[in-house]
């Protein structure tokens, strides 16, 4: 988290399956010489710490345009844990954008988690963390940094009940509704400002893209609650309080049609709602792992979507040059 900002960067590293250099997940397949740069910015869908790298949504991303536009764009994955719509304007802010390079934002879930879960539409979730950490006292404290959701999948092995102490320690607050998702006006109000400002920083991501001779294109994410027939296995998900605390479903409820609508009237760029595009599935095929994170046959869908979204943006509108790349140009 540089100094003076809002922005969460992950660190680098290098191991088997993640690879992280300059702050940036590493992307397969890029083409050695690429004419523009495709940003794909977003949250920790788009960094896919789930996955290996080459099962990331922007490395499907990069082998589907390869195979469409081959040597043309290079995709860099601007993905990192935690960030809402208003700390992807303030990366957006930073990157070295050139005339003919494309940004996509991908989100809306951490926003409802911030601005409805947790109650501050204008917060961040790091933020959220260091207050729950401060309020929860010394040894809670020193709990979360010895990390107790690892501990407890270790206690496991050895008892039940020392597992029951440890996981209850690091997630118990996990098992009980917040104050303010009992009320329903206020749970309303929090849904209108964050969809707001969800729309606010929207338009002002696409206004900073043009005017750096780019496109915009925006992709609201899919997640559990969307979904229009629930299996059995979402189910047991969603009551895993552990996993999606209670009340979230409360506060997706109550934000989510509002956050559609906000980026379906966003001006200055293109958008595209993927909230249902997990909806159908074949017998006894899953994605979720939680209520937003999803697994490699879900990336490789998404991926899909959105190439199919951005194709309709670069081809449909604009003349092939000679190399075949519709120039972005600024609308």
């Amino acid at each position: 988290m540089p100094d003076g900002t809002r922005l969460v960067v992950p660190g680098d590293f290098h191991g088997a399956y993640i690879n992280v250099e300059h702050g940036r997940r590493h992307t397969t397949d890029t083409p050695a010489t690429p004419q523009h740069t495709l940003y794909v910015v977003g949250g920790s869908a788009i960094y896919g710490a789930e996955v290996p790298d080459a099962y990331t949504i922007p490395s499907y991303l990069q082998r589907l345009l390869n195979a469409r536009q081959p040597g043309i764009w290079r995709l860099e994955n601007c993905g990192s844990v935690s960030v809402t719509t208003a700390q992807q304007l303030e990366l957006l802010r930073t990157l070295p954008l050139r005339e003919g390079d494309l940004v996509v934002f991908y989100d809306g879930v951490n926003d409802v988690v911030q601005g409805v879960y947790n109650g501050d539409p204008a917060g961040w979730m790091v933020g959220e963390n260091r207050k729950t950490l401060r309020a929860a006292g010394p040894f809670k404290a020193l709990l979360a940094q010895l990390n107790l959701k690892y501990a407890a999948s270790k206690a496991l092995s050895y008892s039940v009940f020392l597992s029951a102490v440890v996981g209850g320690a690091a997630n118990g607050a996990n098992l009980r509704p917040r104050a303010h998702l009992l009320d329903a006006a206020r749970t309303a109000a929090l849904a209108r400002q964050t969809a707001s400002l969800f729309q606010h920083n929207l338009e002002k991501a696409a206004r900073f893209a043009v005017a750096s001779g780019c496109a915009f294109v925006h992709f609201l994410q899919p997640q559990i609650f969307a979904g229009d027939r629930r299996t059995p296995y979402e189910q047991s998900l969603i009551r895993n309080y552990y996993i999606n605390p209670n009340g979230l479903e409360t506060a997706f409820q109550a934000a989510w049609p509002l956050l559609e609508d906000a980026a379906s009237r966003m001006e200055g760029g293109h958008a595209y709602d993927l909230s249902h595009i997990l909806d159908a599935r074949a017998e006894r095929e899953e994605f979720y792992l939680d209520y937003c994170h999803v697994n490699h046959a879900a990336n490789a869908r998404i991926a899909t979507a959105i190439l199919e979204g951005l194709l309709a943006d670069i081809e449909r509108d604009r003349p092939k040059d000679a190399a075949g790349y519709q120039g972005q140009g600024r609308r």
